[in-house]
C-alpha cells in the first residue's frame, strides 16, 4: 500500500491507569506492581501487540496486563512504567500493512524499605 492509503489508518491509543504506590516493604524484598491496559484503536482495527517496560531495565511482558517487579531499597525510587501498543494497520494478517503504534508512561514510587526484623 502507498503512504496515502496508510494515512487513513488512525494510530491506536495506549492507555493504562497509573498504578498506586505500594506500601513500604522490607529492604531487599521484591515489590510487585500490577497494571492493566485499557488501550484501544480508534480506527477499524484492533490492538495486536503490547510491550511493557517497567523502567528498571526489566520487561513486564507482552500481554494486555503486566506485573512489574521492583527490589525494595533503602532509598525511595520512582520508575516510569511504559506501555507501547501496535494496531493491525488496515486489517488482515501479519505482516500488517500500515501498522501504527503509540506509547504512554506513568510513574510508580517504590517507597524506602523498612529494616528486616
Amino acid at each position: 500500500m502507498t503512504n496515502g492509503a496508510c494515512s487513513s489508518n488512525l494510530a491506536p491509543t495506549a492507555a493504562f491507569t497509573p498504578p498506586p504506590s505500594p506500601d513500604a516493604g522490607r529492604t531487599g524484598d521484591d515489590q510487585l506492581v500490577s497494571v492493566t491496559s485499557s488501550s484501544s484503536d480508534a480506527g477499524s482495527g484492533t490492538i495486536t501487540s503490547y510491550a511493557w517496560d517497567c523502567g528498571n531495565q526489566t520487561s513486564g511482558g507482552t500481554a494486555q496486563n503486566a506485573t512489574c517487579t521492583y527490589r525494595i531499597d533503602a532509598l525511595e525510587k520512582i520508575y516510569q512504567i511504559t506501555l507501547t501498543v501496535k494496531d493491525n494497520g488496515l486489517g488482515g494478517t501479519a505482516p500488517y500493512a500500515c501498522q501504527k503504534s503509540a506509547s504512554v508512561s506513568h510513574p510508580v514510587t517504590i517507597k524506602k524499605g523498612t529494616a528486616a526484623p
